[in-house]
C-alpha cells in the first residue's frame, strides 16, 4: 500500500513494508498511515523504548527504538536496499524533525572500504558546505565500523517563510556480510543533546539475529 506524507517539508511516497514490533506493552507502534504533516502534529518527547524486530529482509535485525515516535518505512531505491525512519518531536520554528534513520543494502563493489562508502555518504546528502566534528572508530552488534558527526545549515520553509535551521548529523557505518547498516541520528542544533540518548540506544541495542 502507497501512502503519501509530508516529512521535513517535502512530499513522499512511502511504501509500507513488513515489519514486526514487539513489546510488553499492549498497544502498536505509531506508524504514519495517510497524509500526515509531522510539523503540525509534533511527536511528544521520548516515552520509552520499544523493539523494533526486522524478519522481512536479510540482514535479520532487532533494535530498541522510542516507542511514541512515528514509524516509516521506504524502499531505498538508489542503493537497493530499506530505509527506516524514526520521527521524533518537531523544533520550536516548526521547520525540523529531530529523526532516526536505518539505512540497510547491498554492497556490490566488496574493494570499497567503510571510509570509501561514508565518504560516498556525504557526498549523497548534498548538503554543500559542512563542519566534521568527529570522525572516529565504533562497534556495533561486534561489528567494527566508523562514526561521524558534521554540522551544516540549511533552509526549510514554514508556515510563515523560510526558516534557516542549523543542523547537526551524527551517524555509523558498518559492514555485516556483503550489507552495509547505517544509523543515523540528525536534529536541529537545539535540540540535539536532548534527543542524543535514542542513538545511543539504538546502537547499543542494535543486534543481527538469526
Amino acid at each position: 500500500m502507497i501512502h503519501i506524507l509530508i516529512r521535513y517539508g517535502y512530499l513522499f511516497s512511502v511504501l509500507l513494508i513488513g515489519m514486526f514490533i514487539t513489546n510488553a506493552c499492549t498497544g502498536g507502534y505509531p506508524v504514519t498511515n495517510g497524509t500526515v504533516d509531522l510539523r503540525s502534529k509534533p511527536v511528544a518527547d521520548i516515552e520509552g523504548y520499544r523493539t523494533l524486530l526486522n524478519r522481512s529482509y536479510q540482514p535479520f535485525f532487532q533494535v530498541d527504538l522510542p516507542a511514541n515516535w512515528l514509524l516509516e518505512e521506504h524502499r531505498l531505491e538508489t542503493k537497493q536496499g530499506e530505509w527506516i525512519s524514526i520521527v521524533g518531536p518537531v523544533n520550536t520554528s516548526k521547520s525540523r524533525n529531530s529523526a532516526l534513520d536505518i539505512y540497510i543494502f547491498k554492497e556490490s563493489d566488496r574493494t570499497r572500504s567503510i571510509s570509501d562508502i561514508v565518504e560516498q555518504s556525504i557526498a549523497d546528502e548534498g548538503i554543500g558546505d559542512y563542519q566534521i566534528n568527529t570522525r572516529q572508530a565504533a562497534s556495533v552488534s561486534d561489528q567494527q565500523g566508523q562514526e561521524v558527526q558534521l554540522t551544516f545549515t540549511t533552509y526549510y520553509r514554514t508556515e510563515s517563510g523560510l526558516a534557516e535551521v542549523t543542523i547537526v548529523k551524527k551517524w555509523v557505518t558498518l559492514m555485516h556480510g556483503d550489507y552495509v547498516v547505517q544509523i543515523f541520528y540528525e536534529a536541529p542544533i537545539e535540540d540535539f543533546d536532548r534527543y542524543l540518548n535514542a542513538y545511543e540506544i539504538a546502537k547499543q541495542t542494535f543486534t543481527f539475529i538469526e
